[in-house]
C-alpha cells in the first residue's frame, strides 16, 4: 500500500508541475500580439467595364465584394463569378 502511495504522489506532482507550464506557456500566448494575416485581393476584369478590385481577411469575403461593386457598376451579365481571380496580398 505504500509503494502505491508514493507512485500516486509523484504521479500526481508531475502533473501539477505539467499543468503549471501550461499555464504559463498559456499566459506568455494571450500577452503576444496577435498575428495578422496578410488580407485577400480579389480582382474582375470585364471587357466593356473595366477592372474591379477588393480586399478583405477572407477570400471569399473579397470575392462578394469585388463580385458587389462590378454588379452595382456594371450589371450581373457582366460580372461572372468565374472572372474573379484572388490572391493573398504581400
Amino acid at each position: 500500500m505504500l509503494i502505491i502511495d508514493k507512485k500516486l504522489r509523484k504521479r500526481l506532482r508531475r502533473l501539477e508541475e505539467a499543468v503549471l507550464q501550461l499555464q504559463d506557456k498559456v499566459f506568455q500566448l494571450e500577452h503576444q500580439s496577435p498575428i495578422v494575416s496578410k488580407p485577400f485581393v480579389c480582382i474582375l476584369e470585364t471587357k466593356i467595364h473595366g477592372t474591379f478590385m477588393s480586399r478583405d481577411r477572407s477570400r471569399l469575403g473579397a470575392q462578394g465584394k469585388v463580385f458587389k461593386k462590378c454588379e452595382k457598376k456594371a450589371g450581373q451579365y457582366w460580372c461572372k463569378k468565374d472572372l474573379i481571380s484572388c490572391d493573398n496580398e504581400v
